[in-house]
């Protein structure tokens, strides 16, 4: 779930190539696509889990918090994390307010995911870095990404490196900010995405749907399923209101159509299954090319912060 968020189409994407075909008529990708779901299901155990990536406002908020640290790691005269850094970029992007980003921030801060790093020569930056159960969970999201991709006989290594080489994750790390940056969110390759980009739950109630569906060799069959409300609500850190709206609000861009109260029946519809199909393969070939960039331990460490942002 890392590239919804409406951004400008102003420069083509590096996903628009050849490749993409060829992974989305892949034998293995629902298999991979399941596997996506399952890993993805897996992390979202938990209020703070679920607050951090209710929607992507956030889930970005935490990538480019990451990536601000790995530019200190990888050039110790970069400033690093900061919460003015992290509004320079944010905000420019309209992923959240000035406010909503110390909102956001100080939650990580309170959770004990960010704390305040080893002062440096100068006192007056307040330098943050994230720690282990942050820098951990983000690991694990990325390592079924990578298992996924291996599925699809693309990314070869990739997933033993993340584990034996630090420098690979902080390098990755860096690489997909400036993906989102730089390159057209998901939305503007498929709309239908616009139902969970700014959605809160949004994403994992989708997952859970394509989840609950019956899945065989290949693709899940559309189809009616049960999620109700009042069993998964807490589960996904939302109220019932909340899931509500959200199926909602997938029923109004042709996701899913509410057949019954409480999330008691839902159908599936084959709009649902393609667009995540899409999404999938889309993300692998990004997880793809920028893994095997990262490879290289000589990536300049600078994490290209949007002109509008004032540098």
């Amino acid at each position: 779930m890392h590239d919804l968020a409406p951004r400008s189409a102003s420069s083509p994407s590096p996903d628009h190539e050849p490749g993409l075909d060829a992974l989305l008529a892949h034998p293995a990708l629902p298999a991979a696509l399941r596997h996506i779901l399952d890993g993805f299901l897996r992390l979202q155990d938990g209020w703070l889990i679920n607050k951090l990536n209710a929607d992507e406002g956030r889930h970005f908020f935490t990538i480019f918090a990451l990536a601000l640290h790995a530019e200190h790691l990888l050039d110790p005269a970069r400033p690093g994390l900061t919460l003015t850094r992290l509004k320079q970029i944010c905000v420019p992007l309209g992923l959240m307010s000035h406010g909503r980003a110390e909102t956001n921030l100080g939650l990580l801060r309170r959770s004990n995911l960010v704390r305040p790093a080893p002062p440096g020569n100068d006192r007056r930056q307040r330098r943050l870095e994230p720690a282990e159960p942050l820098v951990t969970q983000v690991q694990t999201r990325v390592g079924f990404h990578l298992e996924a991709l291996a599925m699809l006989g693309r990314g070869e290594g990739l997933r033993a490196r993340l584990e034996s080489d630090p420098g690979f994750f902080w390098r990755l790390s860096l690489l997909r900010a400036r993906a989102i940056i730089e390159e057209p969110s998901m939305v503007l390759r498929f709309p239908p995405l616009a139902a969970v980009a700014d959605t809160e739950g949004g994403y994992v109630v989708l997952c859970a749907l394509l989840h609950a569906l019956p899945w065989s060799d290949r693709k899940p069959e559309p189809g009616m399923v049960a999620l109700p409300y009042a069993e998964h609500a807490a589960r996904f850190g939302l109220s019932r209101t909340q899931m509500r709206r959200v199926v909602l609000r997938l029923a109004e861009h042709g996701l899913v159509r509410p057949a019954a109260p409480g999330g008691q029946a839902i159908e599936v519809l084959p709009l649902a299954i393609e667009t995540m199909a899409g999404l999938a393969a889309t993300r692998l070939l990004r997880f793809d090319r920028l893994g095997r960039a990262a490879l290289a331990p000589g990536l300049p460490a600078v994490l290209m912060v949007p002109e509008a942002a004032g540098g």
